[in-house]
């Protein structure tokens, strides 16, 4: 059992709705790592979360360390978990979600650290963009909390990503799938509609009266039952590739690429709130045949690369014209890339002053093949550019403003992994081994979202912003709360209880109280 000081009431319930994740002493770990690894203000490794939580002289520190690499728990639960926290704490109940897609590279040093190799790095200096480290794919709700007009993205679901050690085929299992499912699907609509068009025609004809020829409805019927069966084995198909792709990747496997690892962990999402629709939204790198087949609550919007071609969509089949044999065509006439179309577009004005818009229905045929999808232009009206910002979303009836606010949304996943590093360590932990590396960055991100669900029901934003400015002048025009400050005030909560559970003189834990939270700020 924990000490009685180690773990706040208010931490505590929130931290008692992953007990069925855990059994009971491995939850009794994970209750006291996470609440050492807010308290500690030192470097955020195993040891130091132990350190944190006071526990450093009570266990050994390999109780901390077998945590990580030897007990049996799933990140991925907790995610899960974290995930129902979120939309029934911050959204309205069948609110649409938006979820934020990217990935992260931490940087670890030593060769025998697990998926350790050389990748790319957004956040590097200078013009190569390469560094040594773990590479993690995650997903994050964007949410608006109490005393924030901005989104901050809390994540829910990491998974760790390594580099194809060859190089990898053109389409990759996911990507067949996904394109096998929509070739089911259109043979299904064409055999569906082909049943119809008949029924159609023979309720047109007087009684008595049928259309000249053999009577083809059986095989009509016999057409549309194997394209059902086809459209369910199909979809099977792809449901088991994406599973495989959140699986560990062994000798001989295929590794999945990153957008991939996010179309999984999204569709995971998809079918944990399955009666609201969710809205991924990517940066360019995160395009690829697999978005041919996304859950029916699930739609993508991803930043358009310039040197994309773009088509306009395949007209309709005149009615009374016979049929061409062959294959349907995929798109219709060629519109050529953003820059190309922009030139040619209609943009309006939009509720910000000096921004247009315009939204244009086309297909990527080359990447999505014949799925609908519409391009988003933005650009400054005082600019010389034909547009400033280019979106591809597969949400064909948003308006085109909700898409751009809503991929603007995107950014918190930034500033997440930013105070990550700087507040919970991200980039501090020692261990090497495959479990404890895989583990151990998914609950420091864990952590970053409970501390602001923490913060959404026992903050107060208003005292907080002005004891801020009241202490740094310069914030002048400081009015919501930062994940600093979220973090400043959990941890004055957890110095609180560790006080006021020693100590009965109240005159003596008020100026304990006052001496270490001036030792806590000069200390951050």
């Amino acid at each position: 059992m924990l000490p009685n000081p180690t773990v706040p009431p208010t931490l505590l319930r929130l931290l008692n709705h992953f007990w069925p994740c855990f059994t009971r002493p491995t939850f009794t770990v994970f209750a006291a790592l996470v609440t050492g690894l807010i308290a500690h203000t030192g470097t955020r490794t195993v040891c130091g979360m132990l350190t944190g939580a006071g526990l450093a002289r009570a266990w050994p520190h390999d109780r901390a360390h077998a945590f990580f690499a030897q007990r049996r728990w799933n990140p991925d639960r907790l995610g899960q978990t974290a995930a129902r926290l979120v939309v029934q704490t911050c959204t309205a109940p069948g609110e649409a979600l938006t979820l934020a897609v990217d990935d992260t590279l931490v940087k670890r040093s030593g060769s025998t650290v697990f998926a350790r190799s050389r990748q790319h790095d957004g956040a590097a200096p200078g013009p190569a963009k390469l560094g040594w480290g773990v590479c993690f794919v995650v997903t994050a709700l964007a949410v608006r909390v109490r005393g924030r007009d901005r989104a901050l993205a809390l994540p829910t679901l990491a998974r760790c990503w390594r580099p194809a050690p060859a190089p990898a085929p053109r389409l990759s299992a996911c990507a067949r799938t996904a394109c096998a499912l929509e070739h089911a699907r259109h043979r299904h609509d064409q055999a569906h509609r082909g049943l119809r068009m008949r029924l159609e025609a023979e309720a047109a004809l007087p009684r008595g009266h049928r259309l000249p020829g053999t009577d083809p409805k059986p095989a009509l019927h016999r057409r549309l039952t194997e394209s059902q069966h086809a459209l369910a084995r199909a979809r099977a198909d792809h449901d088991t590739a994406l599973e495989q792709v959140l699986e560990p990747a062994g000798a001989g496997t295929p590794h999945p690429t990153k957008t991939e690892t996010a179309i999984a962990l999204g569709a995971r999402q998809a079918r944990l709130f399955g009666d609201r629709m969710i809205h991924v939204v990517a940066d360019a790198a995160y395009h690829s045949p697999a978005l041919r087949a996304l859950p029916p609550n699930m739609t993508w919007t991803f930043r358009l690369m310039s040197s994309a071609v773009l088509s306009a969509p395949a007209p309709p089949a005149r009615p009374g014209t016979p049929t061409r044999p062959g294959r349907p065509a995929i798109s219709g006439a060629r519109l050529g890339t953003p820059d190309r179309i922009a030139r040619r577009a209609a943009f309006t004005p939009t509720r910000v002053p000096g921004r247009s818009i315009a939204a244009i229905e086309c297909r990527w045929a080359r990447s999505l093949g014949r799925t609908p999808v519409r391009l988003v232009l933005v650009r400054q009206d005082a600019g010389t550019r034909p547009y400033d910002l280019a979106l591809l979303t597969t949400d064909t009836t948003s308006p085109a403003e909700q898409v751009v606010e809503r991929y603007a949304d995107r950014w918190p996943i930034e500033t997440c992994f930013q105070d990550a590093r700087a507040h919970l360590g991200l980039e501090q932990a020692r261990n090497r081994t495959r479990a404890a590396v895989e583990r151990t960055v998914p609950l420091q991100l864990l952590t970053y979202s409970l501390v602001v669900l923490w913060y959404h029901h026992h903050g107060n934003a208003a005292a907080d912003v002005d004891a801020r400015r009241c202490a740094h002048p310069w914030y002048g025009s400081k009015t919501a709360p930062a994940f600093a400050d979220m973090l400043a005030a959990l941890r004055r909560e957890i110095i609180d209880h560790r006080i006021s559970a020693r100590v009965d003189d109240l005159r003596v834990v008020r100026l304990i109280r006052e001496i270490v939270h001036d030792w806590l700020a000069i200390a951050a």
